[in-house]
């Protein structure tokens, strides 16, 4: 974080991990969410018909799996995770955003954005640490697919109770507040791992107060 002092108390690899946790989280939360409630969100609040939102969740698919081929396939050539993340990220808040617009051509692109959005959220976010620097152990591994797992398994619930009372709108509004949770929480974290920011060591010491005072 620019100061060894400052690493001692808030070590590089805990910013590294809750940044790409919260992604995962979300990435995944979101991937899950759309695929199980956009044909219910389709027919109960744009009154369109079971056939047209079978195929547009069959393009949500075919988009993610697109953007999954090409990183595939391009990642050979990025210098840097962090770019895709941010356009990731950012693709998904104006994907969520434009459902509020009530237009089935939106709908049918925004899905499909956010398809794109999520498609290589985690491949990308596993290969930050070692960009950083930072040795991915076992145990950081698992910590990492917990929190995709468990995003996969709370986001879709929480956006079934909100169905449930008949709140289709919170559909878009939930996906756009978690991703733009997500754009803001990476962004201090890239700036503190790629040193652009520094934090001041007395705030650090009132997370450690025990943290001795360098020589």
């Amino acid at each position: 974080l620019g100061d060894p002092a400052c690493e001692e108390v808030l070590p590089r690899y805990v910013v590294c991990m809750m940044a790409i946790c919260t992604l995962c989280f979300f990435a995944n939360g979101c991937e899950h969410a759309v695929a199980t409630w956009l044909s219910s969100f389709g027919i109960q609040q744009r009154s369109l018909g079971e056939e047209t939102m079978a195929i547009m969740t069959s393009n949500f698919w075919t988009a993610m799996s697109l953007g999954r081929i090409a990183w595939a396939c391009f990642s050979g050539f990025v210098t840097s995770a962090w770019p895709a993340l941010f356009l990731n990220t950012i693709c998904c808040v104006l994907s969520a955003g434009a459902m509020a617009i009530p237009s089935h051509a939106l709908l049918w692109s925004s899905a499909m954005g956010i398809g794109l959005g999520v498609a290589s959220s985690y491949p990308a976010a596993v290969t930050v640490p070692a960009e950083m620097g930072i040795t991915m152990s076992p145990r950081m591994m698992t910590t990492l697919q917990l929190s995709a797992s468990f995003g996969e398994m709370l986001c879709p619930l929480l956006m079934g109770i909100a169905f449930q009372y008949r709140r289709y709108s919170l559909f878009y509004v939930f996906m756009f507040c978690w991703q733009s949770l997500v754009l803001c929480l990476l962004g201090l974290p890239w700036m503190l791992l790629t040193r652009r920011l520094k934090l001041p060591l007395a705030i650090l010491r009132r997370l450690k107060p025990r943290l001795r005072a360098p020589a």
